[in-house]
């Protein structure tokens, strides 16, 4: 037993001191694609993303009481795609309908700073009859905005915080 211990010790030394012979472009990784660059968000930063993001509520709240993805629209950020934004905007109402209810307040709550990102939440209450009884549901509806390397604040994402 002593002895095979040995030997593989000794293996193991001579084996770490072995060079692959593949050749250096099979070795090295591929470099992975660089992240945007984003700023950390300054007081003035965080006053326009909390616009901005105010902005997008009145609408997106809008948009609930109307059922009318027109109200939103105007607000989205130019990059999405307004036919899956349409479709995800239905699938939304459908979800809010059968599981929350009806929209009865909002709330401003809160910004959460991480460093480029600013999350401003909002408290959403919704009312709905379950088993003969009005029960009232609440859920976080975050804006996130962050502000890219030339400067600009605008919306990254939106979306209720929903486990």
């Amino acid at each position: 037993m002593k002895k095979g211990m040995i030997f593989l010790t000794l293996a193991m030394f001579l084996l770490a001191g072995c060079k692959s012979t593949d050749t250096p472009e099979k070795t090295e990784k591929a470099e992975a694609p660089a992240a945007p660059k984003v700023l950390e968000q300054d007081e003035s930063s965080i006053a326009t993303g909390k616009l901005l993001a105010e902005q997008y509520m009145a609408h997106y709240l809008l948009a609930i009481e109307k059922n009318d993805y027109k109200e939103l629209k105007s607000v989205l950020p130019e990059k999405l795609s307004a036919r899956d934004l349409r479709s995800h905007f239905t699938d939304q109402m459908k979800w809010i309908k059968e599981k929350l209810g009806t929209l009865k307040t909002s709330e401003f709550i809160g910004v959460f700073r991480k460093g480029a990102l600013c999350e401003y939440a909002w408290k959403l209450t919704f009312e709905k009859e379950v088993d003969g009884k009005m029960t009232q549901i609440d859920l976080p509806y975050l804006v996130r905005i962050v502000r890219d390397g030339n400067g600009e604040v605008k919306i990254l994402m939106v979306g209720f915080v929903v486990r």
